[in-house]
């Protein structure tokens, strides 16, 4: 399974990179640049949270209803 960026997650990457932009020209703080950041971290860990948490349910499932040998990846 191979993942992709959702709509927030790419937000979150453009909001940092606008922030650093920002802070490059002296026109933000450290703090406000730390925050971006962290958003866009925080966006992308719960996005791959998901994903996983996904996965076990795909798993809990096949067992549940015996076909577990049949699933595909």
């Amino acid at each position: 399974m191979r993942l992709c960026l959702v709509p927030t997650t790419l937000v979150a990457q453009a909001d940092s990179a606008e922030m650093r932009a920002l802070y490059d020209a002296g026109e933000a703080s450290g703090v406000e640049l730390a925050e971006a950041q962290a958003r866009d971290y925080r966006s992308q860990h719960d996005y791959i949270l998901a994903v996983y948490q996904h996965q076990l349910s795909r798993i809990a499932l096949a067992e549940a209803t015996g076909s577990i040998a049949g699933l595909t990846w």
